[in-house]
């Protein structure tokens, strides 16, 4: 009979990660695996003051953050834990002598995010995946027999009891019975692929007929070189939720959901309507290559111009829609408000490893790629083999 495992450790980097793996940290509590998050407290002889007050005052807030919502932590990882998680690459584990897995951080539509660098899975163990899209991404850089589909844990409490719609709009000072559409804007913040500038006039046009309620990234108000930002979404709407609301809250209300395509909200936000909410994309990058599922999901667009347009045709008539049930079930899974539980299953699974393949990850990982080339070739003898699924 294989071995349960004791121990199971989360190495954090940010917010993201008590959100994402705090569902599965108590799924496996309950099964009675220890579980924790591993909070390491920042140095404190960096040159810069303002570069060390920032780095303590963001682990301070992840120390409360951690604290209000019970789940359990320590301020270093046990080598002899069963198994280290990670959203962040192999160093942050390189104390373990166990199993090593890398964890996702969301499941963007760009084909040219650092995600899916071939680089982001040295030194694992294995990768536990949200679904099919990062294993097929990654199956040139990974076995596929060490990657395991979980979806996403951290939006099972919404699927388990969704949030009331009118309560939501009664806090934010919407009309519960005003005919205006809303639509929910969720920018990213990154100043590259950000559409806070290029869109902002078409946001104010779209304000005239529809009600806009905006969910900024977290960075956008926490970082001093955002207020700017900050200032422009109050300008289009007064409805700009704080950057600790919940994302839920913003998508639930929403009679059409637009994003950055490039920011991982994407695919999140359809997923939580289950593909039933019209959606489109916009970018300020051309140039920038999305996964065929996403172009099916939706228009994008990359003129600021022709969004008023876009939103009044999408309104008018929605043939998208199929299109976006593929693609959650591709991007994640099917598994909604059930996720902790197969993400637990799969960290037993991997700590329950043969000795071989825990102790020796590289030279598993090299074994693995050879193979790999093997049946590569043989694939491409006999024509076989896809990314992408079918339309």
């Amino acid at each position: 009979m294989q071995a349960t495992p004791a121990e199971v450790a989360y190495v954090l980097a940010s917010a993201y990660d008590v959100a994402h793996f705090g569902p599965v940290c108590r799924e496996l509590n309950e099964r009675g695996i220890g579980s924790y998050f591993v909070l390491r407290k920042p140095a404190t002889w960096h040159r810069s003051s303002s570069k060390r007050k920032e780095k303590l005052d963001h682990y301070e807030r992840l120390r409360e953050l951690l604290a209000s919502n019970g789940l359990p932590f320590a301020g270093k990882l046990n080598p002899y834990a069963d198994v280290a998680i990670t959203t962040q690459s192999a160093d942050c584990l390189r104390a373990c002598r166990n199993t090593k897995l890398k964890a996702p951080y969301g499941a963007p539509a760009i084909k040219e995010d650092t995600q899916y660098l071939p680089e982001k899975c040295e030194g694992f163990d294995g990768f536990l995946v949200h679904g099919q899209l990062q294993k097929n991404t990654h199956t040139a850089d990974f076995p596929a027999s060490r990657m395991k589909i979980i979806g996403i844990p951290k939006y099972d409490a919404f699927f388990q009891s969704p949030p009331d719609r009118r309560a939501i709009k009664n806090r934010l000072g919407i009309p519960t019975e005003q005919a205006k559409p809303i639509i929910t804007y969720l920018p990213t913040w990154d100043i590259r692929n950000s559409t806070i500038y290029s869109f902002h006039a078409a946001f104010l046009r779209l304000s005239d007929e529809c009600t806009i309620v905006i969910k900024p990234h977290p960075h956008t108000q926490k970082l001093n070189f955002k207020t700017s930002e900050v200032d422009k979404l109050g300008r289009i709407t007064p409805h700009v939720l704080d950057a600790c609301e919940p994302t839920e809250d913003a998508v639930a209300i929403a009679d059409l959901l637009i994003t950055d395509v490039k920011s991982g909200v994407t695919t999140e936000s359809m997923y939580l309507t289950q593909g039933e909410t019209p959606w489109i994309g916009i970018t300020p990058h051309p140039e920038s290559v999305f996964f065929d599922v996403i172009i099916a999901a939706g228009p994008v667009v990359q003129d600021p111009h022709s969004l008023p347009q876009a939103v009044a045709e999408i309104f008018t008539a929605d043939p998208y829609r199929q299109a976006r049930g593929r693609l959650i079930r591709y991007a994640y899974s099917d598994n909604a408000g059930h996720a902790a539980e197969d993400a637990a299953d799969a960290i037993v699974q991997f700590a329950q490893m043969s000795v071989i393949t825990r102790r020796f990850p590289y030279a598993w990982n090299k074994l693995s790629r050879s193979i790999r080339k093997r049946a590569d070739r043989l694939q491409t003898t006999l024509g076989i083999g896809s990314n992408e699924i079918s339309q």
